[in-house]
C-alpha cells in the first residue's frame, strides 16, 4: 500500500524548515516549545517521568502533593526545553 501523506517535523533550534518547503511540503503548524528531562546523563522523554513514576520508583523521592514538575525538581531531574517546530505535510497523489 501506498502512502498517502507524510508528516514530518522541523526543530526550531537546528532548521527553518526551508528545505522541506523546497520539496513541496506544505507549513501545517506550528508546536510550542516542549521539554524533556534529563536524567543519568541523557536526555529522555517526559512521559518516562509521570506522576506514577515518581510513586512507585523506590530511588525516587516522592510527596502525595507535589505535581510532576515539584517531584522532578525535588530529584534534581532538570527539564529541557525546545525551541519549538513547525509540522510539514506532503501529500502524495493516489
Amino acid at each position: 500500500m501506498q502512502p498517502q501523506r507524510v508528516v514530518t517535523f522541523a526543530d526550531h533550534a537546528v532548521s527553518d524548515g526551508g528545505l522541506y518547503e523546497q520539496c513541496g511540503f506544505i507549513k501545517d503548524g506550528e508546536l510550542r516549545p516542549d521539554y524533556t528531562y534529563y536524567f543519568r546523563g541523557e536526555r529522555v522523554h517526559k512521559f518516562l517521568f509521570r506522576l506514577k513514576r515518581f510513586r512507585n520508583d523506590p530511588n525516587l523521592l516522592w510527596d502525595e502533593s507535589w505535581t510532576e514538575q515539584q517531584a522532578a525538581a525535588e530529584n534534581k531531574i532538570p527539564r529541557i526545553w525546545d525551541y519549538g517546530k513547525t509540522r510539514y505535510v506532503l501529500d502524495i497523489p493516489g
